[in-house]
């Protein structure tokens, strides 16, 4: 879709097309706000959920280095509701 858009006055581009084409979410016309059911999911079997690999996976996703990076490199994303 990206590639379209020298040949169109106005598309709607999926961000994940967008930011691999070099497009910046920051110079959209507007963004979707996704439900948070939408958002991607980390999931693990319930047998693994005590398990350290887990809680390390668990941490890094919720940290603020995490939240710092994808506000970064991402920049325009609507975010989880954790990071708002």
């Amino acid at each position: 879709m990206p590639r379209s858009l020298d040949d169109v006055d106005y598309a709607f581009v999926n961000g994940n097309f967008a930011l691999a084409s070099g497009l910046k979410l920051t110079s959209a016309l507007a963004l979707e706000k996704i439900p948070d059911y939408y958002m991607n999911l980390v999931a693990m079997k319930t047998a693994d959920l005590n398990k350290p690999f887990v809680k390390d996976i668990r941490d890094a996703y919720q940290s603020a280095e995490f939240k710092t990076v994808a506000q970064q490199r991402f920049a325009g994303f609507v975010p989880p509701a954790y990071q708002e």
